[in-house]
């Protein structure tokens, strides 16, 4: 199992993770300011997204390791998606920190899983090869999100952050249903 598609694939699901948690930061200014609150409740979506994150990591591995990986995998990024849309429709703050968590209780999924399913179908040199790939594409992704979420911002809208969010997420199904 050498073929380079397959750590294409696990790049681009694992990406969701990293660009769903850093897109929209540019945007908290404006977010406080369309719903008419302290910045410090727009920062809130932040932490509703880091501790489910966080705490569903812990769900992720086990519960994989049990049922196998693509159920809790595409559990989780159906959860990213469904946080994307009310981050996207959310007519108050709260409904973009509820959004937010959703979506952190998704991304769990996706970078939990990536990894997992690197060591299922590597090992040795490849494995660390493609790890290494994998913590470098994440490195950029993680980079580069904020400076795209900036320019989203300025010309566009920051809901359309998390349509863009949301895009991302389809064109993984499509990929997956190809691949």
């Amino acid at each position: 199992m050498d073929k380079p598609v397959y750590l294409l694939i696990i790049l681009l699901f694992s990406s969701l993770g990293y660009i769903a948690a850093d897109l929209y930061l540019p945007s908290l200014p404006a977010i406080a300011t369309d719903f008419s609150v302290d910045i410090t409740q727009s920062q809130l979506s932040v932490s509703a997204y880091m501790l489910f994150f966080a705490l569903s990591q812990w769900v992720y591995g086990p519960l994989s390791d049990a049922i196998g990986r693509r159920k809790p995998l595409l559990f989780g990024i159906s959860l990213l998606l469904v946080g994307s849309v009310m981050c996207t429709v959310a007519p108050s703050i709260m409904w973009v920190i509820i959004g937010r968590a959703v979506q952190g209780a998704g991304a769990g999924s996706v970078i939990t899983l990536s990894r997992a399913i690197l060591r299922d179908l590597y090992s040795g040199t490849r494995l660390a090869q493609f790890g290494s790939y994998l913590a470098a594409c994440g490195v950029l992704i993680i980079s580069f999100a904020p400076l795209l979420g900036g320019v989203i911002q300025h010309y566009l809208h920051w809901r359309i952050s998390f349509t863009f969010i949301a895009s991302i997420y389809c064109f993984y199904r499509i990929c997956s249903i190809v691949f």
